[in-house]
């Protein structure tokens, strides 16, 4: 378990690795003193007409991914003691630039809060909207939400 007095947390001392898991999945990570504080993951996704097919018709989801092909945050975690303290801002500013990177256009993920100690659901998806994350679809307890790159 990591021990660090936040008040002796200086965002300068957070370094950030990105890592490839596989062909199709990317994992960047936050460290400080050695010990991961957060990481989001990203997975490309190509012809994941099913992944969607009981929320969206096909004409839509081309709509949405003309490519047909698209990157989806898995999720995004920061250990409960650094909340707060622009770390998950950074990994999705990070996040977006290795998606840019890679030649991909379009970002997916579902906003669904995670535990007890994350943001609340409207708080998420403003973080995301802040990002340029858009609403596609509101299902109550999570929202899906698309970012198109330019």
């Amino acid at each position: 378990m990591l021990i660090v007095e936040t008040k002796n947390f200086e965002k300068k001392d957070v370094k950030f690795s990105t890592r490839q898991e596989g062909e199709d999945r990317t994992k960047i990570s936050a460290i400080l003193n050695n010990e991961k504080i957060g990481s989001v993951t990203l997975e490309l996704n190509l012809n994941s007409y099913w992944y969607f097919e009981d929320d969206f018709s096909e004409e839509k989801y081309e709509e949405m991914f003309p490519d047909d092909m698209f990157v989806k945050i898995e999720h995004i975690e920061i250990n409960d003691i650094f909340k707060g303290q622009g770390i998950a801002k950074k990994l999705m500013k990070l996040a977006i630039q290795k998606s840019k990177q890679l030649g991909y256009n379009r970002i997916y993920l579902n906003a669904s809060p995670m535990g007890f100690s994350g943001l609340k659901l409207n708080d998420l998806v403003q973080f995301y909207k802040d990002f340029g994350f858009k609403e596609i679809l509101n299902q109550g307890r999570n929202i899906q939400m698309l970012l198109t790159l330019s």
